[in-house]
């Protein structure tokens, strides 16, 4: 299974990617600024990449694809 990392996956085009991708069997991680309520199959992380950027985050996932 390939592991999806989508930035801005709360957006208006980000959800959509997000929701296709897991019910198209890819694993999706997001990342986004705004917290919102999705009730998509997919684990959010909710930062700021203006500020930081967690590389815990990216070596631990292990991605095959960043959008």
């Amino acid at each position: 299974m390939d592991k999806v990392l989508v930035v801005g996956g709360t957006g208006f085009i980000g959800s959509h990617l997000v929701k296709d991708l897991s019910e198209n069997n890819y694993k999706v991680y997001s990342i986004s600024k705004k917290k919102r309520s999705i009730k998509i199959k997919a684990e959010f992380f909710f930062l700021d990449l203006s500020k930081n950027l967690n590389e815990k985050i990216i070596k631990k996932i292990k991605l095959n694809i960043i959008v």
